[in-house]
Order: C-alpha cells, then structure tokens, then sequence
C-alpha cells in the first residue's frame, strides 16, 4: 500500500506529537499527516481527507476510540486502524478486534515494533497485528470475552444505567431511588444483564464482575 495521508488521534499533545515523530522515523514515505484531539474531531477529519492509516488511542474525550473506530470502518472499510495504547485488558483488546481494527500496539513497545506493525498492516489488511502475545488463556477465554462486547452492545438504556450506577459503587437502595423503581424490578434488571453478559445469576456475581473490569467500563460508558 502506498501511504499518502495518517490520522494520529490523541489528546495528550506530548503523546501525539511523538508518535507523528516515531511514524516519520519508521516508514519511507512523505504521508501528509492529520491531528486529532478528540473523538468526534478524529470523524470529521476522516471524512475530510480519507487517510490511509488512523493511529486511535482508547480512551478520548467525546467519543472513545473504539466507538471511533466501529464510525470509520463502517465509512471507510479499507482503512487501516492501529490502536496504540496504555490499555492492555482483556476487555479492552477483545472490544479493538471486534471493532475491525487492524492493529493493536502497547505503548510501552520500541520504535522497531512500530516499524514492524506499519510494514505488516500495509501488507495484510485482512490480519490482526497485536504487539501483545497470548494475552487470553485459551480460546474460550477470548469468546467469552466477544460474547461480553455482544452483550454490552444490546443492552437497553435501563440496563445500562444499572450497570453505570453499579459501577460508580451505589448499592440497590440508592439504585431504586435514582431509577424510580422497586427493588423486584431491580433484580429483574440484574438478571437480564448477567444473562446478555454471560454471567452466572447468583448473588454479587455482577458486582463483583464490574469492580474486575472497572477500568474497561468507564471508557466503554465515557464515566
């Protein structure tokens, strides 16, 4: 692929302006770069100028960088999306592969990891790069975790409320009170969501769930 044009989304100014350094160290090419500070800026600069390849953070202002991601591929699908990122939970990555990303990239890798994810992307539109190895225990580990992004993904507005509601640490009775509902329909409500996240419907079993991926749900519900 010839590599005309890069979108490097971050809103740390630091972060971005030395990855735009590091990717015009790794790649022979004189790609005309574009900034973005935050989600929604990171859309509007996509459908202005069609960039080839989209450097995403996770966690942005306005909208994450998956939900950027799921937005660019459905306009653009040959674009090619790496996410360089501190984020290394299961959650995290499962949610990035099923958002159709390209790449996945630590934060933390060389600059040589860089020049290798540019290089393979370039060559293998259709191939997950991850700089990350076995980072799910076996392959039903990871399809649980796709069946969580499913589940997240159809839960209704009430469900997730719940859910946000858990994870700022209310217990059920302040709960009832901010929804206006009885506590029969807030167990109700529990039982669903532990069934649409494939968790088991016994006692704490989705509170106790929330506090292990806490991180992951504040940028998934922009907390």
């Amino acid at each position: 692929m010839d590599v005309t044009s890069i979108l490097v989304c971050d809103d740390h100014e630091f972060s971005r302006k030395g990855l735009i350094q590091s990717i015009k160290n790794n790649i022979e090419s004189d790609a005309l770069f574009y900034e973005a500070t935050n989600g929604i800026e990171a859309v509007e600069l996509f459908k202005k100028h069609l960039p080839n390849i989209v450097f995403l953070d996770v966690e942005m202002p306005e909208k994450n960088g998956i939900e950027v991601c799921k937005t660019l591929k459905s306009l653009n699908p040959s674009s090619i999306i790496i996410f360089i990122t501190m984020h290394t939970e299961k959650a995290i990555y499962a949610a990035i592969k099923k958002a159709k990303a390209n790449a996945y990239i630590s934060k933390s890798e060389t600059n040589i990891e860089l020049r290798k994810c540019i290089n393979f992307v370039t060559n293998n539109t259709t191939t997950f790069y991850s700089s990350i190895e076995n980072i799910f225990l076996s392959d039903e580990e990871y399809i649980h975790y796709q069946h969580v992004q499913d589940g997240l993904n159809i839960l209704t507005n009430t469900e997730k409320k719940v859910l946000k509601l858990i994870l700022k640490g209310k217990n059920s009775s302040e709960i009832v009170d901010l929804l206006f509902i009885t506590t029969k329909s807030l167990n109700n409500y529990r039982y669903r969501i532990c069934k649409k996240l494939d968790l088991p419907p016994v006692n704490n079993s989705l509170k106790d769930w929330v506090y292990l991926n806490q991180t992951s749900l504040k940028i998934f519900f922009d907390i």
